[in-house]
């Protein structure tokens, strides 16, 4: 999963590649209606390693 950016049109979109098939296009594309900043970036964790994020922050 990655996002593609036009900077022209300030819009993005996230796009799912086919995992097994790259070449094959995306299985999935989601338009995001405005500009997603450069270096943005996410995480994968368990619920659980959330939950304890939490209750050490107090949150």
């Amino acid at each position: 999963m990655t996002y593609v950016c036009d900077m022209n049109a300030l819009t993005c979109d996230v796009v799912i590649p086919h995992a097994q098939d790259l070449g094959a296009g995306p299985v999935a594309t989601i338009h995001v209606p405005h500009r997603v900043p450069i270096g943005f970036h996410g995480n994968w964790i368990p619920d659980s390693e959330l939950e304890q994020q939490r209750k050490a922050t107090g949150l």
